[in-house]
């Protein structure tokens, strides 16, 4: 659905998006060179249940990321329709101009879920680095390859973010359809 208005930023917006999304990627794929670097010539860890501590956090990040987004999705997008949502104040002043639409507050939505469904991946890969750096086995770096797979899924574009919230209006207009 073509979203009418486009959000007065979507192309600045989507780019911010673009940078945070990658550094959190970069970030995981720094530490990984350093951990592999360090873990070079040293024998393996030993029996730590460490990698296997940090593989199955890696599973609960995974299903925390699925239902943190959708939650604050569907919660935020309600008051949207209600008109009762306001977003977060920058240093005091107003974040949005007066005449911000529909589709500039899920943008801002956007944005939002989609550094917290990068954040917990990422933090589920650093540990993964970690328990690598401290048993040596190769399940976590592997499980760290998943996860950076999973974050390159929220990696925005134009078309997607546009497509997102074009979802998101029809929504809105359903929820503002149906009695309170």
């Amino acid at each position: 659905m073509p979203i009418d208005p486009v959000p007065q930023r979507l192309d600045q917006q989507v780019r911010v998006l673009q940078i945070i999304v990658g550094a959190l990627m970069f970030g995981v794929i720094s530490f990984g060179v350093v951990a592999i670097v360090i873990r070079i010539g040293k024998q393996g860890g030993g029996d730590s249940p460490v990698w296997m501590i940090a593989g199955g956090f890696a599973v609960m990040m995974l299903i925390a990321r699925q239902i943190v987004g959708v939650s604050m999705v569907n919660g935020i997008r309600r008051q949207i329709a209600k008109g009762t949502w306001q977003p977060p104040t920058k240093g005091g002043g107003p974040a949005f101009p007066a005449d911000a639409t529909d589709a500039d507050r899920l943008l801002s939505l956007l944005q939002t879920v989609t550094i917290v469904q990068c954040a917990l991946p990422e933090g589920a890969a650093f540990f993964n680095l970690i328990a690598y750096i401290m048993s040596g086995h190769l399940a976590s770096l592997a499980t760290v390859a998943v996860l950076l797979l999973w974050m390159s899924s929220s990696f925005p574009t134009r078309d997607r973010v546009v497509n997102w919230i074009g979802r998101q209006l029809e929504l809105v207009e359903l929820e503002r359809g149906q009695p309170s």
